[in-house]
């Protein structure tokens, strides 16, 4: 219904209603982009459950935090987001999602996709366009509500806790979620392994399929009949504290 309950807490509640239609117990999560913030509030809920946890490209919270290498965009999505409710309540929502559906699918967004935000050697363009024409599916308004929401929420409190395996794969030319972000993410987990892929960027999943579904089943396999506790208590751990260069720290991958 309309409005959305699109909080992050409420998205991990969907995933664990779907893990119980499904009568699974104990999963490993895996999540891409904006779904490892999922993934932290699904371990927050119930981490008795999480018996792993992969974050793809995934930072912890605020996914528009350095974009593109600015925090720009954190302040515009909110006043884009204010302009487009503006606009359906003076009834031109309609003209929005034409505009909407046009451009995003159009040949213009996708060559600016190919060859300034993806490796284009190595992303088939009809995967971007099914991409791109997937997302103009989307209700605009509701696109904006759910960036807005990643984009404030931040589960980083719950990094140090974690005491479940954890492996964070990211891309050395990810210009949506900059590598020292997730380096610093992974480096607050404890024994979290940290791999990089020096030519992937944010597209990680379809440029390297065949490497990502080898790690993900190494990982799975590594977690055997492990049933130690996801986290710790809601307590911060002892000497728990910031990284001050985490490329200084030791590679645990």
């Amino acid at each position: 219904p309309h409005p959305w309950r699109l909080s992050m807490p409420a998205l991990a509640q969907d995933a664990l209603s779907l893990c119980d239609a499904a009568g699974v117990d104990r999963v490993c999560t895996v999540g891409f982009s904006m779904g490892f913030s999922v993934a932290l509030e699904l371990m927050r809920a119930a981490p008795e459950r999480v018996a792993g946890q992969v974050s793809i490209a995934g930072p912890p919270g605020r996914i528009l935090s350095g974009f593109q290498g600015t925090d720009l965009f954190e302040q515009i999505v909110p006043l884009v987001r204010g302009a487009t409710q503006v606009a359906g309540l003076l009834g031109g929502d309609h003209l929005l999602r034409q505009a909407w559906t046009r451009v995003l699918p159009s040949r213009v967004m996708k060559l600016l996709g190919m060859y300034t935000q993806v490796d284009a050697k190595r992303l088939h363009e009809e995967d971007l366009e099914v991409y791109l024409h997937d997302m103009a599916r989307i209700d605009p308004e509701l696109f904006l509500e759910i960036l807005h929401e990643a984009s404030q929420h931040d589960p980083s409190d719950l990094l140090p806790l974690i005491r479940t395996p954890t492996l964070f794969i990211a891309g050395g030319r990810d210009r949506f979620v900059p590598l020292d972000k997730l380096r610093d993410a992974a480096f607050h987990v404890p024994g979290a392994q940290w791999e990089v892929i020096p030519e992937g960027t944010h597209a990680l999943p379809a440029e390297h399929p065949a490497r990502i579904a080898t790690d993900l089943l190494r990982f799975l396999d590594s977690l055997g009949a492990d049933h130690r506790p996801a986290v710790t208590s809601t307590e911060p751990l002892p000497g728990a504290r910031t990284l001050g260069d985490p490329a200084d720290a030791p590679n645990r991958g």
